[in-house]
């Protein structure tokens, strides 16, 4: 009777983790429209990413990476880009932070646009997104459309519409 109790749960643990699925994510900037740039000959452009695991360190990362940027009249051509990739186990989530940055000079202090936040969680076996904003004391003003991973960013009297999105691959 032990016996078969022991082997029952032992199957149960093992059905339990192989039904665990992670999933292998990506956060996606499908596009950045400058509808108002900072400065009239034009903008140069960074996202900072700041992400935070619910286990491990936190990351600071940038694209383009130092010293490079994107100029405004170069924006229509950015599309897709990869910002943050990841896996996130069952039970775990990750919190990022993506900021518009306009870079000033190597030497200044950068121009903070705005932020958009999102958290990617791994509940019950299903992937859930969760967008906002972040709430930060000096945070320009941001809208977010519709709930969606689309903004209005102002910060510095510009005006940039940014658009995200999630990938999940196999």
């Amino acid at each position: 009777m032990i016996k078969a109790l022991v082997k029952a749960v032992i199957l149960l643990l093992v059905t339990t983790v192989a039904c665990a699925k992670p999933y292998n994510v990506e956060v996606i900037l499908t596009k950045v429209v400058a509808q108002k740039p900072v400065s009239a000959d034009g903008d140069r452009i960074y996202v900072d990413i700041a992400a935070y695991p619910a286990s491990g360190s936190p990351q600071i990362l940038r694209e383009p990476m130092f010293p490079m940027h994107w100029l405004t009249k170069e924006l229509p051509q950015i599309k897709n880009v990869k910002l943050w990739e990841g896996t996130i186990k069952d039970e775990d989530s990750v919190l990022l932070v993506f900021s518009l940055i306009d870079q000033v000079l190597p030497t200044l202090d950068d121009a903070l646009l705005g932020s958009a936040r999102v958290e990617i969680s791994n509940r019950n076996k299903q992937l859930q997104t969760k967008w906002d904003q972040p709430k930060y004391a000096d945070q320009p003003r941001v809208d977010q459309i519709d709930g969606k991973p689309s903004y209005i960013m102002y910060g510095e009297s510009a005006q940039y519409a940014v658009d995200f999105a999630v990938k999940i691959n196999p």
